[in-house]
C-alpha cells in the first residue's frame, strides 16, 4: 500500500479510536465540587428532636442544665448517701396517673423539625429493666424501647422512666453496678405520600 496522505490520516485516526476505546470514553475520569453547607448546631432543648427535662419533675435524677440532657441516677445526681437503684424493686421517675396517662414527664422529646418522624429509643446496656413510656397527647403508653412512636411537626412525647430490678441479680457484688451506659433516641423521617 502506498503512502498518501488520505492513508496516513485513516491510520491515524484508527490508532485515535482504538486508543479511546481501549482507555474509557468518559466524559471525565474526575470531578471536585464545591458547594456551601450550612449546619446549624443547638444544644438539647433547642435541636431539631429537643430533649428536655420535664417541667414538673422535681428531683436533680433528670438535668438538662448543660447542651445534653442527662439522666443519671448514680449517687452523682446529688444523693451523697445513695448509689443508685434498689435491686427487687421498681424505680420510677416521673407520675403515670390511674388512668394511664403520663401526669409528669421525667422528659419530653418534641419533634422541631418540619416532617413526621418516627421515634425510637435503644437502650446500651441491660435493656431488660429499662422502659421508656411515652404518651403523645391522650394516646396510649409506648414503650420506646420496644415500639416506635410517630410524632407530627411540634408534637411532644411526654416520657416516664421506669427501671425494673426484680429478678436482677448483682452477680455476688454488693457493689454499684452500672447497668445502663446509654440511651439513644432516633427520630427518622418518614416518607412522603
Amino acid at each position: 500500500m502506498r503512502m498518501n496522505r488520505r492513508n496516513v490520516l485513516i491510520g491515524l485516526g484508527t490508532i485515535v479510536a482504538g486508543g479511546g476505546a481501549a482507555l474509557g470514553t468518559g466524559a471525565f475520569s474526575s470531578v471536585e465540587a464545591t458547594r456551601t453547607v450550612s449546619v446549624g448546631v443547638a444544644d438539647d432543648a433547642n435541636a431539631f428532636l429537643a430533649l428536655e427535662k420535664g417541667s414538673e419533675l422535681h428531683t436533680n435524677a433528670v438535668d438538662n442544665s448543660g447542651e445534653q440532657l442527662k439522666i443519671d441516677l448514680s449517687s452523682e445526681f446529688g444523693q451523697p448517701d445513695g448509689e443508685g437503684v434498689n435491686v427487687g424493686a421498681v424505680t420510677t421517675i416521673g407520675k403515670i396517673d390511674d388512668n394511664d396517662d403520663v401526669e409528669v414527664a421525667a422528659l419530653t422529646v418534641t419533634n422541631n423539625g418540619e416532617n413526621t418522624v418516627t421515634l425510637t429509643a435503644e437502650v446500651e446496656g441491660d435493656d431488660t429493666i429499662l422502659e421508656l413510656q411515652a404518651q403523645v397527647g391522650t394516646g396510649d403508653l409506648t414503650d420506646l424501647t420496644n415500639v416506635s412512636l410517630t410524632l407530627a411537626e411540634n408534637e411532644v412525647a411526654k416520657t416516664v422512666i421506669v427501671i425494673d430490678t426484680n429478678g436482677y441479680d448483682l452477680q455476688g457484688d454488693t457493689s454499684v453496678a452500672d447497668v445502663i451506659e446509654e440511651i439513644t433516641f432516633t427520630a427518622e423521617a418518614q416518607e412522603s405520600v
